[in-house]
C-alpha cells in the first residue's frame, strides 16, 4: 500500500480552498463568494490571482485515494 503524506497548510481538496478563501478573503472583489467554478479556473489557470496570494496550484497525483488534491505554493 502506498502512503501519501499532505500538509494540511499548502494541501487541499476543491472544497477545502474555496472554503479556505472564503475565510481567508470572506468575499472576491466582485463582493461574492468564491465558488467551486472559481475553483476549477484557478486550478486549470495554474494559480491564484496575485490579489488572492497569486500562489502557484499543482494537481497531486492521488489514484490510490480517489480525490483530487491541490497543492499550493505561496510566493515568498
Amino acid at each position: 500500500m502506498t502512503t501519501i503524506k499532505l500538509n494540511p497548510e499548502t494541501d487541499f481538496t476543491p472544497s477545502q480552498l474555496r472554503d479556505w478563501l472564503n475565510k481567508t478573503y470572506s468575499t472576491k472583489s466582485t463582493d461574492r463568494p468564491f465558488t467551486n467554478s472559481d475553483i476549477y479556473m484557478y486550478t486549470k489557470r495554474g494559480y491564484l490571482p496575485d490579489v488572492y496570494s497569486g500562489a502557484k496550484i499543482e494537481i497531486v497525483k492521488t489514484e490510490n485515494i480517489g480525490i483530487k488534491v491541490l497543492r499550493l505554493t505561496f510566493k515568498n
